[in-house]
């Protein structure tokens, strides 16, 4: 469990080390999250030692999106009479996020018989 939790954390690092050096516009998490996805498609699927502790993330994947749901609404007031086309945006990031993930896992979760 440990070694999952290091893994992430050295990747998060490497990930904002490359976005500092090279790509700023970048996110380094996004960075990290794409290498992981590159380690764990170069392995042939998720070690099994990974899943519990990705499913305690996965469980706490709410809080991670508070933040940025609080900051939305401190400063709504920035918007203006732009909020229908950022409710558009989100709308449509939040259907790619899910269509991204759907085909990932279908390609990445193994088939029942």
């Amino acid at each position: 469990m440990l070694g999952f939790f290091v893994l992430i954390l050295a990747l998060l690092f490497v990930g904002e080390a490359l976005s500092a050096a090279f790509l700023p516009i970048i996110p380094g998490p996004i960075i990290g999250m794409a290498l992981l996805l590159g380690i764990l498609i170069a392995r042939g699927g998720v070690p099994a030692s990974f899943v519990a502790p990705a499913n305690g993330l996965v469980g706490l994947l709410t809080l991670f999106i508070l933040p940025a749901s609080l900051g939305i609404i401190a400063e709504w007031g920035l918007l203006g009479d732009g909020w229908p086309i950022f409710l558009t945006v989100a709308a449509a990031g939040a259907l790619l996020t899910a269509a991204v993930t759907a085909l990932l896992a279908w390609a990445l979760l193994p088939r029942r018989q």
